[in-house]
C-alpha cells in the first residue's frame, strides 16, 4: 500500500470515529420541561391603530401601486405584511 493510500485510509477512519456516537445513550426520565411562551415585548397585537395614533417610522411612507393607485404605509399598522422591493437594473 502506498504512503498516500495509508494516509487517506487513516483520515477516513479518523473521520468515521469522530462522527460516530459516543456509545452512552441516555434516555430522558421524568417530566419534560415546557418552554416558556415567546415574548412579545415591543410588538402590539391589538390590531389596526385608530386614526390619530402614532405610526411607526418604518411605516410612514406612501407609494404608487401597479394599478395606478396609492399605497399608504399607515394603513397596515397592526397587520402582518410582507414588502417585496424589486429593481430591474
Amino acid at each position: 500500500m502506498s504512503r498516500i493510500s495509508r494516509l487517506l485510509l487513516v483520515a477516513v477512519v479518523l473521520l468515521a470515529v469522530a462522527c460516530g456516537s459516543s456509545g452512552s445513550e441516555s434516555t430522558a426520565t421524568g417530566s419534560v420541561a415546557t418552554p416558556a411562551p415567546a415574548s412579545t415585548a415591543g410588538f402590539s397585537t391589538a390590531g389596526p391603530v385608530a386614526p390619530g395614533n402614532d405610526v411607526p417610522e418604518a411605516l410612514a411612507f406612501s407609494g404608487a401601486t401597479l394599478g395606478g393607485g396609492t399605497f399608504e404605509g399607515p394603513s397596515v399598522v397592526g397587520n402582518d405584511l410582507l414588502l417585496w422591493f424589486w429593481a430591474p437594473w
